[in-house]
């Protein structure tokens, strides 16, 4: 028959074999978990990002309206006074009503080497 002495053992064996199942599922459950609040600060992080970028995009594109108004504007006012404006390119030819004509090459915009572009 077998004592409470003779138990012993295989009771501390069939704890100890708990205690590493129940410290594997709480490791792993904490990692999901962990897992799991590092994914949504990501995506909070990303959507903040796209909006800001959205809000950019449209902020030049009024911008970028505006300045083609200016141009167009500045345009007419040369047609008026008999000054035919010409862009092609980087290149800008003025005429004027005896047919005259000079060219000159538009400077070229710096471009920054680190950061983001103003607006």
């Amino acid at each position: 028959m077998l004592t409470f002495s003779d138990f012993l053992p295989y009771l501390s064996i069939v704890l100890s074999v708990c205690v590493i199942i129940g410290g594997l599922f709480a490791m792993r459950q904490g990692y999901s978990k962990t897992t799991g609040e590092i994914q949504e600060r990501v995506i909070v992080a990303l959507k903040s990002e796209v909006e800001i970028l959205t809000s950019r995009v449209a902020d030049l594109e009024r911008r970028n309206a505006e300045l083609n108004h200016v141009q167009t504007t500045i345009v007419s006012a040369l047609d008026k006074k008999a000054i035919k404006v010409t862009i092609d390119g980087d290149m800008v030819t003025l005429t004027d009503r005896l047919g005259a004509s000079s060219v000159r090459k538009r400077p070229t915009m710096p471009h920054k080497k680190t950061g983001a572009p103003e607006p």
